[in-house]
């Protein structure tokens, strides 16, 4: 009944991990809120469904067939009770920067061993370029304990679709209204 309340509220916070995503409390803070509003979710859909005939089945069933919320459901439990969540990041910067070069050719005409002519060309002039590109700075976050290769976005997406699945299967199946 409440599971899509709280799933529009870890597609904000999900928003919010990836505007800040460079401001790393900012971004940490909202993690900690898409983990407990996204694990409410299914609190809520288990709660719902467990008093009807076959509900806590159906519950577990989805629990126990997800890599994903089960890891999940650990994070945030440990992110609550224990410590906040381990993340790794990777802090990566690009840099742009142009040489320019120019050239000029002196030719020296000698007769009979003595200089009699010099001329030089003047140095060439660089073409044009727009100014240097300023640095940036990127930031990619990735779980200290996944087993994958995702960062923490693509994860937190992958997450949200699965709750959102089975919050779709319950309504299908009679169990969340």
């Amino acid at each position: 009944m409440n599971e899509l309340e709280k799933v529009q509220e870890a597609e904000y916070f999900l928003g919010r991990m990836i505007t800040s995503r460079e401001i790393r409390d900012a971004f940490r803070f909202n993690l900690s809120a898409f983990l407990s509003a996204a694990r409410s979710v299914l609190q809520y859909a288990r709660e719902e469904a467990r008093p009807q005939p076959g509900g806590q089945a159906w519950y577990d069933g989805h629990m126990a067939a997800s890599r994903i919320l089960t890891f999940f459901k650990d994070r945030r439990d440990v992110n609550v009770h224990v410590k906040p969540v381990a993340l790794r990041a990777d802090i990566g910067v690009h840099a742009t920067e142009r040489i320019r070069l120019t050239e000029s050719v002196t030719i020296e005409i000698f007769e009979g061993g003595q200089l009699v002519g010099r001329h030089e060309s003047p140095p060439g002039q660089p073409e044009l370029e727009p100014a240097d590109e300023p640095a940036t700075i990127s930031t990619v976050y990735t779980f200290s304990d996944w087993a994958g290769v995702e960062d923490v976005f693509q994860l937190s997406r992958q997450y949200l679709n699965e709750v959102k699945a089975v919050v779709a299967d319950g309504q299908k199946r009679g169990y969340l209204t």
